[in-house]
């Protein structure tokens, strides 16, 4: 099988920000802020060809790369023998907006170790809507009616779209003997012309018992609403803080209490619902209706932060604090992606519970000289829950033309006929759930220090000790990482250069794949930056990541020798102008 995806897609993004700052007496600050951000982001098209061709395979995983062989196609000639299975153009358009508005005051005092009394207020209102599309491009598969001549007469196939072998360079430093490095691509102007040449596609008529017209007559040229993918999602904070500054002989510090109300409401679509069922509208998946969630929590989250000054090059630092985390916004929308071929998907959890953790840090500063610093960190973290991917058996939709595939044979599916071509299946979908929490505890190094005439170095590693009550792997955690900068700096030019290294980390369980765990080999990078001051208002800048042009493998189980996914995304470069006014 060979998916052909050509995405047509645009972005845009605006922000408005107002800030103020007013001291109506001596003694008394207040500073606010009111913006608002909307980011907008379409698929405006996504043709979608898939060919497949009967074959045996033969495959080896061995040694980190997987190496794959077909008795009876050769990729690089194969365009005939891959007919046209599944033709597609759907759309997505994803929304986001924020409004938000904050007023902090801060009143000077003298009352004993007290020297001022900060406080504020916080609103946040997030909204982010995603509408999908389905394109049902029928028309162009060999079981519709006009199918068998829908390219120039014949079957569609790869040949129709067929673009070349893939380049000379295709997977350079990655592949390896037995490697699948060359084969038949498509050609992603011919998709887009056989797409255009089936005129514009009719909409469907989502009313209960309508009659379908044109296109939409057996799904042939259709655009209906995607209901799986399809959501809204909004999360509104309220919070206010209380905050002591105070000081002392050879001390400071501050000690104060947060207070934040969180409100999520989202709205997804069930398909399949009895007739009846409030809301209900017509689909071609069978009727769908909304189905909403929602989430109400306070928390109070008390911190203190003192410094204590040992001597004049040495300090010492406490903290202790309640810390709130709230998940992802994907994570928390009820929406489901399905990958019909494997009977399998993922999606959001509405009923997510934020990370909270109680916190500790020791650090002990040493100022050895100027603008240099020597730091060493205690840290630990109880942490309330984990956030990992779970296994959960839902009934969803399938569309098939073939009633013996092995997917609606198989028993253990439990495949039920609803409709033409359209069956309601067992699927294993993957959503985040919370599991028990655990702690997380290790050190941090820091330092900083100038060599000659503005050249100098940056450097820090940490240590983190992650583990779960449940047993589960701590997702995204490195036991170590490390991070070295060497700088050079003037009043008119900047640069440095820096390495960046993170050791293996459990990525998630991967819901396509029989929730097996997922790793991520260690990550290594050398980054570079520079800018140069042409102006006291305008400046240049140039950034340039993954200089040495390292790749990314993760793989299953933590074992080498079963490869799940090697990235190679090469050196990427960033150059800029900057205005202040």
């Amino acid at each position: 099988m060979f998916d052909a995806i050509d995405r047509i897609a645009h972005t845009q993004v605006r922000s408005i920000d107002l800030d103020t700052i007013y001291r109506p007496a001596e003694g008394w600050t207040f500073h606010a802020r009111v913006g608002y951000t909307d980011a907008e982001g379409a698929t405006d098209l996504q043709p979608f060809w898939e060919t497949s061709a009967a074959t045996g395979v033969s495959y080896d995983l061995s040694g980190g790369l997987p190496k794959v062989s077909f008795s009876n196609i050769n990729p690089t000639t194969a365009d005939d023998e891959m007919e046209l299975g599944w033709a597609s153009a759907n759309t997505t358009a994803n929304d986001d907006s924020e409004f938000y508005t904050f007023v902090d005051g801060e009143k000077f005092v003298d009352a004993g170790p007290f020297t001022s009394v900060k406080f504020g207020l916080k609103y946040t209102d997030h909204d982010r809507d995603v509408d999908q599309t389905y394109g049902q491009r029928r028309a162009l598969l060999s079981w519709t009616a006009p199918g068998p001549t829908a390219c120039n007469g014949h079957i569609c196939t790869l040949a129709d779209v067929a673009g070349g072998l893939t380049p000379s360079d295709y997977l350079k430093g990655i592949k390896g003997p037995g490697v699948l490095s060359s084969y038949l691509t498509a050609d992603k102007n011919k998709i887009e012309a056989i797409y255009a040449g089936l005129g514009a596609p009719t909409q469907w008529n989502s009313a209960i018992g309508a009659t379908q017209t044109g296109g939409c007559v057996g799904l042939l040229n259709c655009d209906h609403f995607g209901p799986l993918e399809s959501f809204t999602f909004n999360e509104k904070t309220f919070g206010g803080y209380l905050l002591g500054q105070l000081k002392g002989d050879n001390w400071r510090g501050n000690v104060g209490v947060r207070v934040v109300q969180t409100k999520v409401e989202t709205s997804a679509w069930k398909v399949g619902v009895p007739t009846g069922t409030a809301g209900a509208v017509n689909n071609p998946f069978g009727l769908i209706a909304p189905v909403d969630a929602s989430q109400e929590y306070t928390d109070i989250l008390p911190s203190a932060n003192f410094a204590f000054d040992l001597s004049d090059d040495l300090v010492l630092r406490l903290a202790a604090g309640r810390t709130l985390s709230r998940p992802d916004y994907a994570q928390m929308a009820a929406f489901t992606s399905l990958t019909e071929s494997l009977l399998t998907g993922s999606g959001g959890n509405p009923n997510l519970d934020p990370y909270r953790a109680n916190q500790y840090d020791a650090t002990l500063e040493w100022y050895f000289a100027p603008q240099s610093i020597l730091a060493v960190s205690l840290f630990y973290k109880d942490i309330s829950t984990y956030i990992v991917q779970g296994a959960f058996v839902e009934r969803q939709p399938l569309q098939l033309n073939d009633p013996t595939d092995a997917r609606i044979t198989d028993p253990a599916n439990q495949c039920v006929l609803t409709g033409t071509n359209l069956y309601t299946c067992n699927y294993r979908i993957g959503r985040p759930i919370n599991v028990a929490g655990g702690e997380n505890k290790g050190f941090e190094v820091n330092f900083q220090m100038p060599i000659w005439n503005g050249f100098g170095v940056l450097a820090n590693y940490t240590y983190s000790d992650a583990s779960s009550a449940s047993g589960v792997p701590v997702p995204s955690n490195s036991k170590n990482i490390l991070n070295v900068s060497g700088y050079y700096e003037n009043d008119r030019f900047s640069a440095r250069l820096s390495y960046n290294y993170r050791s293996k980390f459990f990525v998630d369980y991967d819901a396509e794949r029989g929730f097996r765990q997922l790793w991520s080999d260690s990550i290594a990078s050398l980054d570079a930056s520079a800018s140069v001051n042409l102006t006291e208002n305008i400046s240049l800048t140039l950034d340039a990541i993954n200089l040495t042009d390292e790749k990314l493998t993760e793989k299953y189980d933590n074992d080498p020798n079963r490869p799940a996914r090697i990235y190679k995304n090469g050196r990427m470069v960033f150059g800029g102008v900057r205005f202040k006014f």
